[in-house]
């Protein structure tokens, strides 16, 4: 061999080598099964105003929204919790972005703020020109992550959104094929999921509904931890396909900067809910920190770091619904 031959050899050796570098493996599933802390609470009921039904509780400041029916939102000062007034908001989805609360309507944002007590729009913006009903978060600059749905076209996990531009790029696997199911929506549905942005947008947990897994992802769509929780029940890998095994075992999520928490209510899909659930507390490495067992069933939450407290809306036997608060020990 010359040595043209040989320089030749050794470049594509070369470029070779690069290639395997810049391709990276996925990370493998954790199973996991224990909590360092596991422990049962006894939650501090606060009951509203008026008995009017809860499913969405959002803190803003010294102020808390409480999302009911028909649009109705009833807002709250916070840390109190004294009823202050409530008012209409329908819209197909919101999001807070820097503080604001951003209500959309048809592709549309409404921007909001607080003038005193008082919630008003204050500017608005072209968020997407079809954007279906799924959960959405801000990661800055015009940025926007949201999740795959059934309305969704293709087999993509979420999608990121330039709002500026109107460009979208889709990203990450569902943890299966859709070859069981008869059909694509079927799929989707029993892999509903939803995502929640790390406070300094560096990171973001996509958790799925109807199975015990949760995912960590960089901003940029790169996959850095995938754990299951291997516990019963219904500790099944893949979701079953009929809807009376099915479990909910995921239903919400708040993040901080340290840690990840995870409402786990582990109930039948189509059963009535159990007066429990648990706050299941994960830091962004992937890491089980603790799970807190509660004697009742949370719709929404939100962490109050400085005191240490978890606040979420629930509902009592008798539908009575309240807001109900509980100490972290971790």
């Amino acid at each position: 061999m010359n040595k043209y031959g040989l320089m030749l050899l050794v470049g594509v050796c070369f470029i070779s080598l690069l290639g395997c570098q810049s391709v990276s493996e996925p990370p493998e599933v954790r199973y996991c099964s224990s909590f360092p802390l596991d422990t049962t609470v006894c939650v501090t009921e606060i009951p509203f105003a008026e008995n009017k039904a809860s499913h969405t509780v959002v803190q803003m400041g010294d102020k808390v929204m409480s999302h009911g029916d028909y649009g109705m939102v009833s807002i709250y000062r916070y840390p109190g919790l004294h009823f202050l007034y409530k008012r209409s908001m329908e819209c197909d989805l919101s999001f807070v972005e820097n503080g604001h609360y951003c209500s959309v309507k048809n592709g549309v944002a409404d921007v909001f703020e607080w003038k005193g007590d008082s919630l008003e729009q204050t500017s608005s913006f072209v968020l997407c020109k079809w954007l279906p009903r799924a959960t959405i978060e801000s990661i800055g600059d015009g940025n926007y992550i949201y999740v795959d749905n059934y309305e969704c076209k293709g087999l993509n996990e979420f999608h990121l959104l330039n709002s500026r531009t109107q460009q979208q790029k889709s990203k990450g696997e569902y943890p299966e094929s859709p070859n069981r199911f008869k059909r694509l929506k079927d799929f989707k549905i029993a892999y509903a999921h939803s995502l929640r942005m790390k406070p300094d947008k560096s990171r973001f947990v996509l958790y799925y509904c109807l199975n015990r897994r949760f995912r960590i992802y960089e901003r940029n769509g790169t996959l850095l931890h995938e754990v299951f929780l291997d516990y019963p029940p219904a500790n099944d890998k893949v979701v079953d396909l009929s809807y009376e095994r099915q479990y909910i075992h995921f239903s919400g999520a708040y993040t901080t900067e340290k840690h990840i928490y995870l409402l786990s209510p582990d109930t039948r899909g189509l059963s009535k809910a159990k007066p429990e659930c648990s706050i299941l507390v994960i830091d962004w490495e992937g890491n089980l920190v603790a799970r807190y067992r509660l004697n009742t069933y949370l719709y929404s939450f939100f962490i109050d770091e400085d005191s240490k407290k978890c606040i979420g809306v629930g509902c009592q036997k008798g539908g009575v619904y309240s807001f109900f608060s509980f100490k972290l020990l971790n």
